[in-house]
């Protein structure tokens, strides 16, 4: 048989490696607890499982097996994927599990549904104040542009394009989770602090990664994040899931929630996510740039955000407040020094200024609605 070979049977689609890392792990752990009960390997309690009477005795192991795994404190949102991992095992060896008999006979844990934390401008700065130069520019390029912590140590200098006095990365498909690749921007604020950067690399090096191994470089960072956040007091846990509130990735959910505010569709764009009808939604990069540079002073970390419309005519009101005062002032002066004012109009005009109260409470009181409004327009 020609058509039909051994090879095209032993050929296998590259997993990620983040994916044959899960698997790894969800196998072991079940080696684990097949030791437990007295079946020294994943393989012996396969070989137990093809001569099983019926079914329910496996779907009874692999409960058993969740239930180990909830009692070892393994989260709520990790077990079915652990589980989905053996199943896909389980079925390379001979034992098929369909989502129906998963449905009525294995029951995994709840997902406890916490609100999630909103990293905030106080504490994106805590962090950074503790962090090295090229880690503090890292997470200002992660936070404005949306990458992931595998796709920013995967950037090199040749990923990049000045555009606007801003870079435009493209962000290459064998990066990102998805295997999709996607353009997006960083803020004029993190360019200026990259340029710094790359300009003692070559094209083809990587400008934050420590390794071309992805893996170690990512867990390195990963490591290194946390340090700073006990250091700066940030390192608290979510009651229900035990994982930390505060992680590499909340600087992508700043973006999104900042950028959303602003388009939502391009929010999804930028960072890869899906979206309704988001297929039919086509910009060109220059009308991407341009929506982006909307939101972006609610990415600025150090600038100041440039004041609003409302803002600045509420400045050019109160200069001329402060000039009509002194035309005040003058004319106040005037009546209260005359010594003999024969016009009835200018004496009746004297007896109205004088019932007005001084210069200075009132630049007190237009200062004090004003300081007032600007907190208003703020909130």
């Amino acid at each position: 048989m020609a058509f039909l070979s051994d090879e095209d049977f032993e050929e296998k689609i590259e997993m990620a490696e983040s994916t044959q890392e899960g698997s790894k792990n969800a196998l072991r752990l079940f080696e684990k607890f097949c030791k437990t009960r007295d079946t020294p390997t994943i393989q012996d309690a396969i070989e137990e499982m093809k001569v099983a009477p019926h079914k329910k005795m496996i779907f009874k192991a692999l409960q058993s097996w969740i239930r180990w795994l909830i009692k070892n404190d393994y989260s709520a949102s990790t077990i079915p994927i652990y589980y989905s991992y053996l199943r896909s095992h389980l079925y390379d060896n001979g034992i098929e599990i369909t989502e129906q008999d998963r449905k009525k006979n294995i029951k995994f844990p709840t997902i406890p549904e916490e609100e999630k934390h909103p990293l905030s401008l106080e504490e994106i700065k805590k962090i950074f104040a503790v962090a090295s130069f090229r880690r503090k520019t890292m997470y200002l390029a992660m936070l404005s542009s949306s990458m992931r912590i595998g796709e920013a140590v995967q950037l090199r200098k040749s990923d990049l394009k000045l555009v606007k006095n801003r870079y435009m990365i493209t962000i290459r498909s064998e990066t990102t989770k998805k295997k999709k690749g996607r353009t997006t921007f960083m803020s004029r604020e993190a360019t200026r602090l990259v340029q710094s950067i790359i300009s003692q690399i070559k094209d083809n090096d990587l400008i934050f990664g420590t390794s071309e191994n992805v893996r170690a470089s990512r867990t390195n960072e990963t490591i290194r994040f946390r340090e700073y956040t006990v250091k700066v007091g940030l390192d608290q846990k979510y009651s229900k899931s035990k994982t930390y509130k505060i992680t590499l990735h909340s600087f992508r959910a700043y973006f999104i929630t900042k950028m959303s505010r602003i388009d939502e569709n391009l929010a999804k764009k930028l960072s890869g996510q899906k979206g309704y009808m988001l297929q039919y939604d086509r910009l060109e990069n220059d009308e991407k740039l341009d929506i982006y540079l909307k939101a972006e002073p609610e990415l600025f970390i150090y600038e100041n955000k440039p004041e609003s419309e409302a803002i600045q005519t509420l400045r050019e009101e109160l200069k001329e407040v402060k000039t009509g005062l002194q035309v005040f002032s003058t004319m106040q002066g005037i009546i209260q020094n005359s010594a003999v004012i024969d016009n009835p109009l200018a004496q009746e005009t004297k007896k109205q200024l004088l019932k007005i109260k001084s210069k200075e409470e009132i630049r007190e009181q237009i200062d004090k609605d004003i300081q007032k409004t600007v907190k208003l327009l703020y909130i």
